[in-house]
């Protein structure tokens, strides 16, 4: 099964991306704009991202949502 029509069948949010240029700078560009997102995201959550246990207990409640 495609991931896309997975999430839309358990009605989970997700995102794609169209990238029209494919070369080391945008994929820099990604790479830094996602590590900023989860920084930021982290700390709006008070889960510190660039801890261990926060990041496993995350996986493991994202399994859950996911498989469940």
């Amino acid at each position: 099964m495609q991931l896309k029509r997975f999430l839309t069948k358990k009605k989970l949010p997700f995102r794609s991306f169209e990238l029209k240029t494919r070369n080391e700078e945008v994929l820099g560009e990604l790479f830094c704009f996602f590590m900023l997102e989860t920084i930021l995201l982290g700390r709006a959550l008070k889960v510190n991202p660039f801890d261990q246990p926060s990041v496993e207990l995350i996986k493991k409640e994202t399994k859950k949502i996911l498989f469940n």
